[in-house]
């Protein structure tokens, strides 16, 4: 009875232990994809300014119906972001940057889910469940300002707090 007691127990530790281990690779997987997907939009930016022949590290698009507008001067800096794709209709480019003002309010960069098409994005109303990642990216500029040292970084909290970082470096290639 005694040794029928222990086995059952340590069946039951072993399943316990392997389904943690499966939720923890599952948010772990969740969290590289999502701080992929920061770079290689941060990428695009970059290849789709070299496109319109504009600063790399510009953050705002040049419009054709406005060319006039005010913030065409604003560039990535030493400083945090939120970068996703936007599924606007009326998007004239389809990445989404903005400052972070408060990099200490989690809520700045927590990330929601939308239930139906299942994209994960900063917006965490109507129909979109918020989720336990925040995600952000840290940029700091070198000195001669033509490469930004990118650290994408995407936490999760369940239980504990966990944090994937995926660091590079975008290099101005084209020196435009």
């Amino acid at each position: 009875m005694l040794i029928f007691s222990l086995w059952i127990v340590s069946v039951y530790a072993v399943i316990s232990s392997s389904l943690r281990i499966n939720e923890y690779n599952k948010n772990y997987i969740i969290a590289v994809n999502l701080a992929r997907e920061q770079v290689e939009l941060l990428r695009n930016n970059r290849d789709y300014n070299y496109d319109k022949i504009q600063k790399f590290d510009q953050m705002q698009v040049k419009e054709v119906l406005n060319p006039t507008r005010l913030d065409y001067d604003k560039v990535l800096d030493t400083w945090y972001y939120t970068v996703e794709n936007n599924f606007e209709e009326a998007a004239i480019f389809q990445v989404k940057i903005k400052t972070i003002d408060d990099i200490l309010n989690e809520e700045n960069f927590e990330v929601c889910i939308n239930k139906d098409s299942h994209i994960y994005s900063y917006d965490c109303s109507n129909d979109n469940k918020k989720t336990h990642f925040f995600k952000y990216v840290k940029i700091e500029k070198n000195s001669d300002g033509d490469e930004l040292h990118i650290n994408s970084i995407v936490k999760w909290k369940i239980k504990w707090e966990h944090q994937f970082e995926l660091k590079t470096i975008l290099a101005d290639w084209k020196q435009l």
